[in-house]
């Protein structure tokens, strides 16, 4: 492949550079200003500083206008206000500020500045320069129009008209050149495709124009030849010729000068941090709490930072109550009412939903609030947790602790006489409810008579309430409420049971009912099996019994108006209920469904009862309990993670993570939630979970993030014939947790297998293979690799065989293709029609020319080729051949006519003809000028009235890595001028002829130097003739100033000759034809 090193075009030694994040503006220009993702009312503003600023009159809208002004600061800021009350009412917010560097002329621009549509990247005098698009228009693109020459599209200094002519010519689309010719951005449209010295400026300016990284090319807009154009490597900075329907990245660029600058420009910004009102995502709940104990109230909200809380009480504001938790600690009733909370943030203030307090001080629930005078209560609470203490009281206000009274299910024996009532209540101390008060349950209220003379009916005693009693303290209690099941047969159809029959006497009934009958489920059952109250001795009433019940229903209540069992049988199948609707008493089938009310005696005799009270534990609150802990989580790197735990105990629980023993900002939810996890995610993750009771903190989790590394080493090259073995590495940052790799080639063409970590490859063509690692835990990697099957290049070309200045032969050029496979060049001469043997061979890393030692130019046209062996041995065919111009002299009708006659270059197979031939000539062979210049298409030129000696050659323009310029053998007048002309060359000898073919006459002036040889002629002069490697070839002694050289046996070729005596030395330079 062809490397170009060139200087740039300017040399600078001290450069300015911009502030690369500003747009520079001209005094005058027309600011277009816009704003996308403005959801409201907008309003313009201007800063020279950033800081102050101030609004723009009458500049209301989305996409505005303004002309450009002059800064104190040099700088002028501008910014959208934005205004929308249904969106963020208390605030207005505002846009990305549009920063601009503010200039009066182009003389001020700097290079790095954004301007005209793009970033200046380079500058010349009065304000003229070039422009680059801030990013790629494209990054895979061919040249175009593969094997066509482009006319005017080869200048490296001016894309615009290489871009021109390009597009003139190359019909095919899209190019590199069509991208730019086609670009409309920001407002400019006269983009082209750089010339190779723009591009080259490009990647010394890389820093300072974005997007552009070390990418393997660039196009430019200079054409190499008909098959290939000039790329720019961004790695090296370097040009190569590259095949015009290869793709590579297209960077368009524009002129600037004060007389083709569009004053008008846009600036855009945009609303990237647009308000969130406050919004409540948890609702305060309303919540049931004992007297003492302690009430909390949460609250969550949403929308932007920071919040702001206010709680209220019935709609007034509790002073120092500022945050997202209320805490009420030994509530009262005075503590019960409707709790909110305003919640706030800049843009807004809401209220939450109300909850309510409710607080139970004191609960008469049991159903033993009469008692005798030494009778015995023991006092019973329902379930609870922790350390209970009795307490008892007379008015329900000052309690005292109960001495010993430390223990469930404990008796109290009622002997004070004075107190007509007395309270029990039951104080409970949960050591796992740290963070709260003692709990109480509710009150025991027991009403002391001093005997059963007190009792009246509706009286709660013994089990029950008092619906019948006499003079002498003998009664009647009923449960207060009915039997379950809701209904029950009486029983034993068809079978009359002996003792059943008395109006007066339940109690015997039931027991002879359930003496002679076996069925179960039935209504004397329900009421022999019943144990309430502390009571066991439960019947169903007789006839008379049941009447009075119906009597005092109102006083007893639970009742229904529907049909109750009495105990009296009225025959074998039949027996009686009472209709407690209509009072009346009926008899019907014993295998009918009635309801069920039992009820128990008590007599005089009943004196010193021990009797059970019960008080119920309220609302209280579980401690927070962890249910379970994870040791670790093993994730793959870029997945999500969830992180929880379970946990019983009273809600609401306060959630606190923490990584490391740090807590994590905003981690308040019952889940960690980790998502698109990276190695700085690692560590020991802990929850702290809390409630009203206490806190507990997780074991600790530790997170590890897996990170699979995979190497399926460097790319390899392989011959047509041979396979290569690929051996993919794993690694992972924790080897102790990712085992057993699974490895995973694609594709799978010209694998030997594909689920292992080495594979043998042997594809047909080059094959970009991936290797997959996936651990045990599915955790993956990836890595490419390229295996390149080397096929012999075959359109390797001579570019040029020209005469070699030093040696006066042929010398073959070419450009080596890179990348290639290249091992060697073998270079062919014709040696008769169409047989062509090897000239020589060079290595890929020799330089690309070799020298034909047996040419001659000046007499004879050589045609050469190349071929290339490969480094798997390939041998390329033979390129197409390059004939030698050969350039011949004669003269003209006229005598002093010299015609200047050329076989043209030929290249075989193509109809290559140069652009020009340039005609150099000078009287001194070493010191030719350029003279005259030809079409190409020309191959004789005739000059006339030529009365002195001169040497002429012809040139003409290739472009390749080694030479840019053909150079012809030498020919000369001299045959045409007498021998009388000598011509004068450097070192002071005057040579005729030169060039010569048999003899020469060598001439030392009487001039200058010389002198020193010709002021003692009787000195001995040494004559020495060397060739251009600088051995000797001929040597000779003469005396006097001249001297005749006979050529011998020497060659056609240049030589150097050397007159020398005891005072001084001259040289100069021969030519032998």
């Amino acid at each position: 492949m062809k490397k170009f090193y060139f200087l740039l075009f300017n040399l600078i030694a001290c450069l300015n550079y911009a502030q690369n994040n500003f747009q520079t503006v001209v005094i005058g220009d027309t600011i277009v200003l816009n704003v996308i993702g403005a959801n409201g009312t907008v309003q313009w503003q201007n800063s020279v500083d950033s800081i102050i600023w101030t609004d723009i009159p009458n500049l209301t809208n989305s996409t505005d206008t303004i002309i450009a002004v002059a800064s104190a600061t040099n700088f002028m800021y501008y910014r959208a206000k934005v205004i929308n009350p249904l969106i963020c009412a208390n605030s207005e917010w505002y846009s990305d500020i549009i920063k601009h560097r503010v200039i009066t002329d182009f003389d001020q621009l700097l290079l790095g500045d954004r301007f005209g549509g793009g970033i200046v990247f380079y500058q010349e005098t009065e304000g003229n320069g070039l422009i680059s698009s801030l990013f790629d228009q494209n990054n895979n693109l061919e040249w175009g129009c593969m094997g066509t020459n482009i006319e005017n599209a080869t200048s490296t200094l001016y894309g615009d008209s290489n871009t021109t002519a390009i597009i003139q010519q190359c019909l095919t689309r899209p190019i590199a050149a069509s991208v730019c010719d086609d670009l409309d951005l920001n407002g400019q449209t006269d983009w082209f495709l750089p010339a190779q010295n723009q591009v080259i400026e490009m990647y010394n300016q890389r820093t300072i124009i974005d997007g552009l990284n070390n990418y393997n090319g660039y196009w430019t807009s200079t054409e190499f030849s008909a098959d290939k154009a000039l790329r720019v490597s961004f790695i090296d900075g370097l040009s190569y010729a590259t095949y015009k329907n290869f793709s590579y990245r297209t960077r368009c660029i524009r002129k600037y000068n004060p007389t083709n600058y569009i004053k008008k420009i846009s600036s855009t910004t945009s609303v990237t941090n647009e308000p969130v009102s406050v919004g409540i995502e948890m609702q305060p709940s309303s919540i049931i709490k004992c007297t003492g104990s302690m009430a909390a109230f949460y609250v969550s909200a949403s929308g932007d930072l920071p919040y702001s809380f206010q709680w209220k009480k019935d709609g007034i504001d509790i002073i120092g109550e500022n945050d997202s938790i209320l805490i009420i600690n030994n509530i009262s009733s005075l503590d019960e009412g409707i709790y909110t909370c305003d919640v706030g943030n800049f843009c807004n203030t809401i209220e939450s939903q109300g909850a309510t307090l409710s607080v139970s001080s004191i609960s008469i629930l049991s159903s033993h609030d009469m008692v005798l005078l030494h009778d015995t209560v023991v006092l019973n609470a329902t379930t609870y947790t922790g350390e209970i203490q009795w307490q008892s009281s007379a008015d329900s206000i000052n309690w005292t602790d109960i001495t010993g009274a430390t223990q469930n299910n404990y008796p109290v024996c009622i002997e004070n006489i004075s107190d007509i009532q007395i309270y029990f209540r039951a104080k409970i101390t949960d050591t796992l409810c740290p963070n709260s008060s003692v709990f109480y349950s509710s009150l025991i209220r027991l009403v002391i008579y001093p005997d059963k003379s007190y009792i009246n009916v509706g009286d709660p005693i013994y089990g029950g309430i008092v619906f019948q009693i006499n003079t002498i303290g003998e009664g009647l209690v009923s449960k207060i409420s009915d039997e379950i099941p809701v209904t029950s047969k009486w029983g034993c159809y068809n079978v009359s049971i002996t003792g059943s029959e008395s109006f007066s006497d339940g109690q015997n009934n039931t027991s002879a009912i359930l003496a002679a009958c076996s069925e179960s489920t039935i209504a004397a059952e329900l009421c022999n099996n019943e144990v309430f109250n502390g009571y066991e001795d439960w019947f169903l009433p007789a006839v008379d019994q049941l009447t009075n019940l119906y009597e005092t229903r109102d006083i007893v209540g639970g009742f229904s108006s529907n049909d109750y069992w009495s105990s009296t049988q009225s025959s074998a199948t039949s027996a009686y209920f009472k209709d407690f609707g209509d009072g009346l008493l009926y008899s019907t089938g014993k295998n009918s469904n009635k309801l069920v009310r039992c009820t128990r005696a008590f007599s005089s005799d009943n004196n010193n009862v021990i009797l059970t009270a019960e008080a119920d534990i309220m609302n209280q609150p579980e401690p927070v309990v962890q249910l379970s802990d994870i040791e670790k989580y093993i994730i793959c790197e870029g997945n999500d993670t969830l992180i929880n735990y379970a946990y019983t105990g009273t809600q609401p629980f306060i959630y606190t993570w923490k990584k490391d023993n740090i807590e994590i900002p905003g981690a308040t939810d019952s889940t960690l939630q980790i998502n698109n996890l990276s190695l700085s995610d690692q560590g020991v993750y802990t929850c702290i979970v809390e409630n009203i009771c206490n806190s507990v903190a997780s074991i600790g989790t530790e997170l590890k993030v897996i990170k699979l590394i995979t190497n399926a080493g460097e790319d390899v090259l392989k011959c047509p014939d041979d396979s290569r073995i690929l051996t993919a590495t794993a690694l992972s940052n924790h080897p102790e947790e990712s085992i057993n790799y699974n490895f995973l080639w694609t594709p799978s063409t010209g694998l030997s297998e594909t689920y292992n970590d080495s594979v043998t490859a042997s594809p047909v063509n080059t094959m970009n293979y991936s290797v997959i690692i996936t651990d045990n835990n599915n955790c993956t990697a990836t890595d490419m690799i390229q295996v390149w099957v080397q096929n012999v290049f075959q359109n390797e070309e001579i570019c040029l065989v020209t005469v070699d200045g030093t040696s006066g032969k042929n010398k073959i050029t070419w450009n080596k293709t890179p990348d290639a496979g290249t091992g060697q060049y073998t270079i062919y001469k014709q040696q008769g029609s169409g047989n062509y043997e090897i000239l020589g061979m060079k290595l890929f890393s020799d330089p690309a020319e070799i020298i034909d030692n047996n040419s001659n130019p000046s007499s004879q046209v050589d045609h050469y080729k190349i071929a290339l062996s490969d480094t798997c041995g390939n041998i390329s065919e033979q390129s197409p051949y390059h004939k030698t111009l050969l350039l011949s002299i004669n003269q003209g009708a006229q005598t002093t006519d010299v015609n200047l006659i050329w076989t043209p270059y030929e290249i075989e197979g193509s109809n290559y003809v140069p652009y020009y031939y340039y005609i150099y000539r000078g009287d001194d062979i070493m010191n030719l000028m350029l003279f005259d210049s030809v079409a190409g298409t020309d191959n004789m030129k005739v000059y006339s009235d030529v009365t002195d000696l001169y040497y002429y050659k012809i040139s003409f323009e290739k472009n390749c890595d080694n030479t840019n310029l053909y150079s012809s053998n030498v020919v000369d007048n001299g045959d045409f001028v007498g021998i009388q002309k000598f011509s004068e060359i450097s070192g002071n000898l005057k040579i005729y002829p030169n060039p010569f073919k048999e003899s020469t006459v060598i001439k030392i002036p009487v001039t200058s130097r010389a002198l020193r040889f010709t002021q003692c002629n009787t000195s001995v002069t040494g004559v020495r003739v060397t060739d251009v490697t600088g051995k000797t070839v001929f040597e000779d002694k003469f005396s006097g100033n001249t001297y005749l050289l006979n050529r011998g046996t020497l060659e056609s070729g240049v030589y150097f000759v050397e007159i020398q005596n005891s005072k001084s030395i001259v040289k100069s330079k021969l030519i032998i034809r």
